[in-house]
């Protein structure tokens, strides 16, 4: 699972843990009964744009607690590294779903604000670990029942990441396209000639059209190894030349001519 930024703007104000809260909200905290702050807070604008950052699908589910906070759950609809986790969207001013809606990463949920037990416009990120119905599964753990959300966190805006994963698939669909056109080339000058019979007897020409056979294959398997990468792990790409690889891989694959 990877979660990546809900809003645009980035500015981290507090993290999870006793070590990450603001000394100053510690007793805060505690009068809550929680060890520390249990998640991760982005400052943001009133009224700028919250989308789900979780890269799974999941189900929405509304909130509004006793000091007036608006926010949003998002229960993964199926197992993560075998259980089910929620992404939690707090202090909003206003939720874009309903509850039992499907989400999917980098649907709106709603627009930040300062709603709740809240210092200034923020987003609270939380995540918890939690039954199928969305029950934290172990809610006395001092934040009732939320994780680190750092491990599974990379700070870039989820919409960018979208758009890589996008611009992938275009690539990943212009290289089968040009492997299909090498597969044709390969076979062209062959398969114009007359075979004795109209048969494939002729011991050369088997080892031929199984040698290039062989080739295609190998073609095929790179491809879906390095589709494969880009699309599991689009944030690499994105860390260390930004959009600009994908751009270079669609300059290659359309540019390239075969025959």
């Amino acid at each position: 699972m990877k979660i990546y930024r809900a809003l645009k703007t980035n500015c981290v104000t507090q993290g999870y843990g006793v070590e990450n809260t603001a000394p100053s909200m510690l007793s805060l905290y505690k009068s809550l009964g929680m060890l520390g702050h249990n998640g991760i807070d982005f400052a943001c604008w009133s009224g700028e744009p919250i989308y789900h950052c979780g890269d799974f699908t999941g189900i929405a589910k509304t909130e509004v607690d006793s000091k007036g906070g608006i926010g949003v759950d998002v229960i993964s609809k199926e197992e993560i590294e075998g259980g089910y986790f929620k992404l939690r969207y707090w202090h909003l001013k206003k939720v874009n779903v309903y509850d039992g809606q499907e989400i999917k990463e980098g649907d709106l949920i709603g627009w930040g604000d300062n709603t709740g037990l809240s210092t200034g416009d923020h987003l609270h990120l939380g995540l918890k670990s939690c039954h199928e119905d969305g029950e934290p599964l172990d809610k006395w753990n001092g934040y009732y029942g939320a994780v680190d959300p750092s491990p599974y966190f990379e700070n870039i805006f989820v919409l960018d990441i979208l758009e890589v994963k996008q611009e992938a698939l275009s690539v990943i669909q212009l290289a089968q396209k040009l492997i299909a056109q090498i597969g044709l080339w390969l076979l062209k000058g062959r398969s114009k000639k007359k075979i004795k019979n109209n048969n494939m007897e002729n011991n050369n020409m088997k080892k031929w059209y199984q040698s290039k056979t062989v080739w295609i294959a190998i073609l095929q398997s790179t491809a879906g190894i390095i589709a494969a990468f880009i699309t599991q792990h689009p944030e690499i790409a994105y860390l260390v030349t930004g959009k600009s690889i994908i751009d270079v891989l669609i300059r290659v694959v359309t540019e390239v001519k075969v025959g």
